[in-house]
């Protein structure tokens, strides 16, 4: 598993609400 695809997998299981996942999402250039 890539480190950006992990980092993305945590942030999600961590409850972070939707909006702010997705902009550090977008902002580590993950495909959202």
């Amino acid at each position: 598993m890539d480190i950006k695809r992990e980092k993305a997998v945590v942030l999600f299981s961590g409850g972070l609400d939707s909006s702010t996942t997705l902009k550090i999402a977008m902002d580590e250039g993950l495909d959202v």
